[in-house]
């Protein structure tokens, strides 16, 4: 699925730009899929696992929040 996606962000000139996880609540992490399409960054809410598997695929950086880290 990770590749489809790539895939498809390819085929329509976009690209992850960064990961960001940015919250911890109750034990479940929460991140943020930067994505550069036409010159614009759009962040989307995802699953961690699926931002940072869509990360490695684009070589972008994966950035934590320090206090998810502090809590973490």
């Amino acid at each position: 699925t990770h590749d489809l996606m790539k895939l498809l962000l390819d085929k329509t000139a976009a690209a992850i730009e960064y990961v960001l996880v940015d919250d911890l609540y109750n034990n479940v992490f929460y991140a943020k899929l930067a994505l550069k399409h036409a010159g614009k960054t759009h962040e989307i809410d995802c699953r961690p696992s699926d931002a940072i598997a869509m990360a490695i695929r684009y070589r972008a950086p994966i950035y934590v929040a320090e206090h998810v880290l502090e809590e973490g």
